[in-house]
């Protein structure tokens, strides 16, 4: 079946997999167009590539637009999908472009859409960390956003489009060569740690590029279509997936008649409730959104209700194993425990002498002679 070793390699994967799909569809569906022939033995990236070279076109990519609004409009699937490819799963993108191209505006712009998602299905702590987050920014005078503007993310290698978050590179370089030097104490590892402690990661990689360029990484050339080894070897999972597609006739064209929303895995038909959140969930967390400001942090006096958990039902499996609940004996013991240790603190610091047949919590009956 499918082999994912993260989950941002299955996002990104489905995500390619969902758009082909659609343009498969749109390319099916309007004849005028320049003809293309959709064979599923080519290699996604050259197929991708043909495709790109035709919708590149502004008339085209437009009349594409239009054709996947229109069949969302028509069907639930339809629906479903063209919100996660072009607003839930974009967004999620939007962000890593922002990182990497060092662009604060657009990561910016980024959490501000991903707000809503996170507040529908009840993401404490990313509910409440992004509005405040993003109220602060607006209290900042001018010079310390461009200080924010200039280092949220570092580049390791110097590249342009390649940077980082902060996190990600104290990852990628201190933790991982602090390991290395602890598991392999090589005098190499151990110099790169001692010059890691001294330095910033970027002045440290971009110097010794310079002095040994012999060594520095070849640059990489940026394009639509990758052809490494590696992007070789995930094609087996966007073909495997694209099987999946055909064969549930997800993206079907035309569109007969509302077929609802499925699993398209087991077809197993949503229910009304499961039907309504999946598809109203984003307009559930704009309206929570807008309430949580105005409660928290506007004050507005008109705003009663404060944020309440939504509780959304999908289609995923419930979690069946939770919290054990402990039975009275249990609790008693806990209880009996908690008493012991309050009274033994208490003879410890009196200097009293500690007597268990004269307590009154023992673990075992009072004995009478």
């Amino acid at each position: 079946m499918f082999k994912f070793q993260t989950n941002t390699q299955l996002f990104t994967t489905s995500m390619a997999v969902l758009y082909r799909g659609m343009l498969t569809s749109f390319f099916k569906a309007n004849t005028g167009l320049p003809e293309v022939t959709i064979d599923e033995t080519i290699p996604f990236p050259d197929i991708f590539q043909q495709l790109h070279s035709i919708i590149s076109d502004k008339k085209t990519f437009h009349q594409f637009l239009e054709y996947v609004h229109k069949q969302a409009e028509l069907d639930d699937m339809w629906k479903f999908w063209y919100s996660f490819v072009f607003m839930e799963g974009l967004v999620y993108i939007q962000l890593y472009i922002a990182i990497r191209c060092q662009n604060w505006e657009m990561r910016v712009s980024a959490l501000k859409l991903m707000a809503p998602t996170f507040l529908a299905y009840d993401r404490t702590t990313y509910q409440k960390l992004i509005p405040h987050r993003l109220a602060e920014l607006q209290k900042f005078p001018p010079s310390i956003m461009n200080k924010l503007k200039q280092g949220f993310t570092v580049s390791i290698n110097g590249e342009r489009g390649r940077a980082v978050a902060f996190d990600e590179a104290h990852e990628m370089c201190i933790n991982k060569d602090m390991k290395m030097a602890i598991v392999r104490p090589t005098q190499s590892y151990l110099q790169k740690t001692s010059l890691f402690l001294r330095y910033r990661i970027s002045a440290h990689k971009n110097l010794l590029a310079q002095l040994f360029p012999q060594y520095d990484s070849k640059p990489v050339r940026a394009g639509i279509v990758d052809r490494t080894p590696e992007i070789k070897a995930k094609e087996e999972n966007i073909i495997a997936m694209t099987e999946t597609i055909n064969k549930t006739n997800l993206f079907i064209t035309p569109v007969q008649e509302n077929r609802g929303l499925s699993n398209m895995f087991t077809s197993i038909k949503a229910t009304p409730e499961q039907r309504h959140d999946l598809l109203k969930f984003r307009q559930i967390g704009e309206d929570g959104l807008t309430n949580y400001i105005n409660y928290y942090l506007l004050k507005n006096p008109s705003t009663k209700t404060s944020m309440h958990s939504n509780k959304l039902t999908t289609m995923a499996p419930r979690k069946t194993a939770g919290k054990r609940q402990m039975n009275q004996k249990e609790k008693e013991m806990k209880q009996v425990t908690k008493c012991l240790r309050q009274r033994l603190a208490w003879c410890n610091r009196t200097k009293q002498s500690y007597d268990p047949n004269q307590e009154q919590y023992s673990l075992l009956p009072p004995c009478h002679l």
